[in-house]
Order: structure tokens, then C-alpha cells, then sequence
């Protein structure tokens, strides 16, 4: 008989305070974000938002211009943000190289996006931004902006 399990299958107390001690590690995760949670739903709402229409409407390179920005996750300080887009084009456009070039123009708008959201926002620290592509998002993601507002 092993220290880990009885006769019976019933995990021992060894084992399963490792379980116990991930969970609460989870849980301390999970009140962390819910503790700044509706500050930062807003504000990653708000971030998201602005970055669409400045990506359609601001921005001058063709490349950043056909991204469309999905969604956007702040860290839990908000000094991150992890931007999701995709594009509308064809299968001949999601070639690797493609994506690369999209997501260097998006880089090379950072710092212009950041200037933007800090006066619009009136935002005293702005988080960087990092682009990420998302090949085949999640149907929820696709929603239009005036779908996700009705929710409010």
C-alpha cells in the first residue's frame, strides 16, 4: 500500500493538501482580480473601444489598419495590456509572414495608441501594449462593440 492512496482509492492527507493548497492559491488569484475587477472590466472596455476607432480612423499604416482589435486583457497593477486581434481577409493572408508584419506595425503604433489613450482616457499611466494574434477566436470575441454595450 503507497502513501499516497488506501485499498480504496482515497487520496491520503499528504496529497491532497497539495490539491488543497493549489486551490487556494487559485482562489487568492481569483480575489485579487475581483477585488480591482469592475475597475478593470471598465477599463479594459474603455481601452478596447479606443483602440478600435483609432485603429480604423487614426492610424496611417495599411498593415496596423487591417487588424481588428478583439479584446484586451489588463494585468492585475494595469501596467500590461495584452491586445487581441485578427484580420477579415482571406486564408492567402494568414501566412505567418503576413501575421508578423501586421503585429510589427501594430509595434511600431504603440506609442502613438498609448499618447492617444492617455488623453482620451485622462489616464496618468498608460499600460504598454502587447499584440496578440489570434488565428481562430472564440465566436464571443467577434461580436460587434454595439453588441457588447447593450449588455451594460
Amino acid at each position: 500500500m503507497s502513501n499516497r492512496s488506501d485499498r480504496r482509492g482515497r487520496v491520503s492527507s499528504r496529497a491532497s493538501s497539495t490539491f488543497s493548497h493549489e486551490i487556494e492559491e487559485e482562489e487568492e488569484e481569483s480575489q485579487r482580480r475581483s477585488d480591482s475587477g469592475r475597475r478593470g472590466v471598465r477599463l479594459e472596455r474603455a481601452i478596447e473601444r479606443e483602440l478600435r476607432a483609432m485603429v480604423s480612423d487614426d492610424v496611417r499604416d495599411p498593415l496596423a489598419r487591417r487588424a481588428r482589435v478583439l479584446r484586451v486583457e489588463l494585468s492585475v497593477d494595469y501596467r500590461n495590456a495584452r491586445v487581441f486581434w485578427t484580420h477579415e481577409r482571406g486564408e492567402r493572408e494568414r501566412a505567418q509572414s503576413y501575421v508578423r508584419a501586421v503585429e510589427a506595425a501594430l509595434d511600431r503604433c504603440a506609442g502613438f495608441m498609448r499618447a492617444t489613450l492617455a488623453e482620451a482616457l485622462a489616464m496618468d499611466r498608460v499600460p504598454l501594449l502587447r499584440f496578440v494574434y489570434e488565428a481562430d477566436p472564440p465566436e464571443v470575441w467577434l461580436r460587434d462593440e454595439s453588441d457588447g454595450d447593450a449588455c451594460e
